[in-house]
This record gives C-alpha cells, sequence and structure tokens, in this order.
C-alpha cells in the first residue's frame, strides 16, 4: 500500500505533457516566424538582427525547458531535500 502512494522520480505531474507540448509548439511556433522573417527582411542589417534574435529564442527555450523538466522532477523527487 505504501508503495503505491509513494511518488517515484519517473512519474510526472497530471499536466506535465500537456504543458510540455505547449512549451514545444511554442518554441516550434516562434522558430517558424523566424523563418518567415528571414524571408521578409533582405538587408544586411536586418539579417544580422535576425541571427541575434534567433541566438535569443534558442537561449530563452533552452533555459525554459531546462528549468520546466528541473521543476517536474524536483517536485517528484520522493527523497526530501
Amino acid at each position: 500500500m505504501a508503495d503505491q502512494e509513494r511518488k517515484t522520480w519517473h512519474s510526472f505531474r497530471p499536466g506535465f505533457w500537456r504543458q510540455y507540448a505547449i512549451l514545444l509548439g511554442l518554441a516550434i511556433g516562434s522558430w517558424a516566424l523566424v523563418v518567415l522573417l528571414d524571408q521578409v527582411i533582405d538587408s544586411e542589417t536586418g539579417e544580422l538582427v535576425l541571427v541575434f534574435v534567433r541566438l535569443a529564442v534558442t537561449i530563452v527555450f533552452v533555459i525554459v525547458f531546462f528549468r520546466f523538466i528541473r521543476r517536474a522532477r524536483d517536485e517528484n523527487d520522493p527523497t526530501p531535500r
């Protein structure tokens, strides 16, 4: 009975996969927007700005993704901290 009540590290909270899918969808949508902007902007300055926007979008989503995974892991960790 106690084993059934205890959470394991690999069982995630309800709604985890839905939030994960939303995060992944936002990342793909942002990259699609950057690709569309890339086709609209033709100047050298615009392309340089676009490179920095692309880099910023990637960095932000990597940080948000790992914070999201770490928070989910910490909430389901059975060992007290």
